[in-house]
């Protein structure tokens, strides 16, 4: 077994000079010499008495006797080192005695060996033999490279040489002294690795790393999970604290740790795993609305981040980012017609904006409300387009950049403090407007026939990539057409819709729609019926048997129709039970047509009193002014176009027989536009249209016999004096526009007593002197 020695080696100088040189080996297993104990610990009381032992020994020859060991630098003669330690610092000390007064002035030596290096001088002092020297304490570096774990220790054996010839040596059989050096065995060596993932559990989005991970609305509910992994490359020796950290959140959550803990696991396992959020506090959150902006964020910390780092170690974040994600979209919308009649003064819009995004605005946003008026050949304005206009007046602006000096108004202005806030998926109102409908006044506009008078809602930073003030955008405009609303009125008579006519299918689902305004002098004008209304469907009347030009009439609707019945318990009024109106009188079956008449143009004052079959496709009717006989045009098969007035002489008659009237059948009947009176029954088993703008060819008729009527034509006012049966009435007068354009129907049927007259007179005629009897009377109220 190997074990370290230190010897001295003999260098005798010219003037007595010894060199001490020390040499160390470091064994794999200590060994201590016999008799240890006597010098064990090594002192220099032990090394002068070993010196003076030795002295005696060789008989007082002159030499040196001496001693030399190392410690630790505190004296000790035990050491621990790290496990990583490559060199300790020592003490080597050096004391002993001068044989047989043995002088010499100094002494030094060098202490090596070819294993393990002592670096250091030891200087022994000036003395006379027999005297001890005590050498300083010199420190040198031990080399402990390469050395396992566990105690080591480290022997020392000296050789000795004596002076003078013939220079014998003796070597010192006994251990001086031992150093033991444990080195402490290696740590286990590993290190922490964190994770943190988030998971949108609303949108399915998975676990998710980074910042930011994914994106969540307010109501979204977010799980974080954390855990911590042993990376090794040993079994974790002790444990490691965690917790968990926060920003983003609201008040006292960012400060929330938990949850926390202390832990340790073997190499490659994940010791901490948090992901149980019913359990471990703080992991699942739902998104509020006040964390709009803001990114959620979460990780997990630990100390030691290591075996040989007691620094905090931490994941990289898992974030969550609640973004604004809003859309306006401003509307005008409004619970009535998109025309102004004539005599309107008041329109009701609604204004509002629509938030199609996620998320409610981010900031307070200004609104506003438009109106402007587009002329008769304007182009329409499209809606929903984008501008950017620092101005408050941005609507107005926007409009007449499209249409230089149009007539503008701002109605509506949010630019102040009254400034909203919209709702995710809401549909709000603009501040000042009613929250269903505004009422706007009209009155002052002027505005002509054709006008467009339209409404524009405008919202500004509109969504989230335009959040900046002057972002508008502006609604489709909605726009109310300026039309003429003509009045009809039937005087004298019944009205009835529903009915077949000459052999027509009747309608069962067919209503009747009337309109009541007031007169400046509180009268009821606009569209009625003097007498009786009979519908199979709905009817909405104004007045039936009742308002018939009254003024100061009740606003009670229900007792100015007592002879309207509608044929529906829905209804206001008179309901009757049976969903058949009937067929309309076949009056044409009581007369005969022998004559017949060919061609395109009848002149009617040209023709005698008389039945007449009119066989052409398109026939015109001239010359039918102060008719004094009666005649019946029987054309079934053709379209009648009335191009002059037809009337009867103004003049005292003396019998029914002598009265005139004038009977037209036809499938279809066309008043042109320069005709104001017709005397006569109109029959048609197709269409009665009461307007033929002048542009419109014969030949066009009756496939296009609406064409050319646009409200600038078909002005004036048109009386037919006799009954009307018609398959479809097209009422295509558009009356007098001008002040009093509310005042004066564009139509009126009138059936006269003439009519009533002449049909008597028939009666007897047909009958041998039958007479009209009355069966019953019904008073109804008296027309003024």
């Amino acid at each position: 077994m190997s074990r370290l020695q230190i010897f001295r080696g003999a260098l005798i100088a010219a003037f007595g000079l010894t060199v001490v040189s020390a040499f160390f080996g470091l064994p794999a297993q200590a060994q201590l010499a016999p008799n240890d104990a006597n010098y064990n610990p090594p002192s220099y009381a032990n090394a002068h008495r070993w010196g003076a032992d030795f002295c005696r020994s060789v008989g007082q020859m002159p030499g040196l006797g001496d001693m030399v060991w190392v410690t630790a630098l505190d004296g000790s003669t035990n050491m621990t080192v790290s496990h990583n330690a490559t060199s300790v610092p020592v003490l080597v000390h050096a004391a002993g005695r001068y044989c047989n007064g043995w002088y010499s002035s100094s002494a030094s030596g060098q202490y090596s060996s070819t294993n393990r290096r002592i670096g250091g001088t030891i200087g022994y002092p000036n003395t006379g033999g027999g005297n001890n020297f005590t050498a300083p304490p010199q420190r040198a570096i031990l080399d402990i490279n390469n050395i396992g774990t566990g105690t080591l220790r480290l022997e020392m054996y000296v050789r000795t040489l004596t002076f003078g010839p013939p220079l014998p040596s003796y070597e010192s059989p006994n251990a001086i002294s031992q150093l033991r050096i444990t080195r402490l065995a290696p740590p286990n060596q590993w290190s922490v690795r964190g994770e943190s993932y988030v998971n949108n559990i609303t949108r399915s989005s998975g676990r998710q790393q980074g910042d930011p991970a994914t994106t969540a609305r307010p109501g979204d509910v977010l799980h974080w999970t954390h855990d911590l992994r042993n990376n090794g490359p040993n079994n974790m020796e002790r444990d490691v604290d965690y917790l968990i950290g926060r920003t983003g959140f609201s008040g006292a959550t960012n400060s929330n740790r938990e949850p926390s803990g202390s832990r340790r696991g073997a190499t490659g396992v994940l010791f901490v795993q948090l992901n149980n959020p019913t359990t471990q506090n703080g992991l699942r959150y739902q998104v509020r609305d006040a964390d709009l902006g803001r990114n959620l964020c979460q990780r997990i910390s630990w100390q030691d981040n290591a075996w040989n780092d007691p620094a905090w170690g931490r994941s990289d974040y898992a974030c969550v980012n609640i973004p604004f994600d809003y859309n306006l979209w401003p509307r005008t919308n409004t619970s009535e017609s998109r025309s102004i009649k004539k005599g309107v003064n008041q329109l009701r819009v609604s204004s509002s904006v629509m938030n199609f995004g996620g998320t409610r605005t981010q900031d307070q946003t200004r609104t506003m409300l438009t109106r402007f008026v587009l002329k008769e050949g304007d182009d329409d304005i499209t809606g929903y387009q984008f501008r950017q206009e620092p101005a408050d007046d941005a609507g107005c602006r926007y409009i007449r950049s499209l249409r230089s000096g149009a007539q503008c108004d701002q109605l509506r202005t949010n630019n102040g403090n009254d400034r909203q806030m919209f709702a995710a998926g809401a549909d709000t109102p603009i501040t000042g407007a009613n929250p269903s409908y505004l009422d706007t006044s009209i009155e002052g506009l002027n505005l002509q026939f054709n006008d467009r008078l339209c409404y524009m809602t405008s919202v500004d930073r509109y969504n989230t990539a335009n959040n900046q003030n002057g972002s508008w955008h502006h609604g489709a405009p909605l726009c109310f057409t300026v039309k003429l609303s003509p009045n009809a009125q039937v005087h004298g008579g019944d009205t009835y819709v529903g009915r077949s006519v000459m052999g027509s299918v009747g309608d069962t689902s067919a209503t009747i729609t009337t309109q009541r305004s007031r007169s400046e002098a509180d009268g009821s004008i606009g569209s009625w019926m003097e007498f009786g209304a009979f519908a199979p469907n709905a009817i909405t009347s104004a007045s039936g048997a009742g308002l018939a030009g009254r003024q100061g009439s009740s606003n009670d609707i229900t007792s100015s129709n007592q002879l309207t019945f509608s044929n529906t318990t829905q209804g206001r009024y008179g309901y009757f039970s049976t969903n058949s109106m009937g067929s309309a009188p076949n009056i044409i079956s009581n007369f005969s047509s022998t004559t017949q008449i060919g061609g395109t143009s009848v002149d009617i004052n040209g023709t005698g009193a008389g039945n007449y079959r009119l066989t052409g496709s398109v026939v015109r009717l001239t010359n039918g002014e102060n008719m004094n006989a009666s005649r019946v045009l029987y054309a079934p098969n053709s379209t009648v176009i009335i191009e002059n007035n037809l009337t009867y002489e103004d003049r005292e008659y003396s019998s029914f027989a002598d009265l005139p009237q004038l009977v037209i059948v036809a499938e279809n009947i066309i008043i042109n536009e320069s005709v104001s009176t017709i005397d006569a029954w109109l029959m048609a088993s197709d269409r009665v249209v009461t307007c033929r703008p002048g542009s419109q060819s014969a030949s066009t008729y009756p496939a296009s016999y609406l064409l050319g009527v646009n409200g600038t034509n078909c002005r004036d006012q048109l009386k037919i004096n006799g009954p009307v049966m018609a398959g479809q009435l097209h009422l295509y007068r558009v009356g007098p526009v001008d002040e009093n354009y509310a005042n004066i129907p564009a139509e009126v049927i009138n059936l006269r007593p003439d009519a009533y007259l002449w049909a008597y007179g028939q009666s007897r005629n047909l009958n041998q002197g039958a007479a009209i009897k009355t069966t019953t009377i019904t008073e109804l109220p008296p027309r003024f």
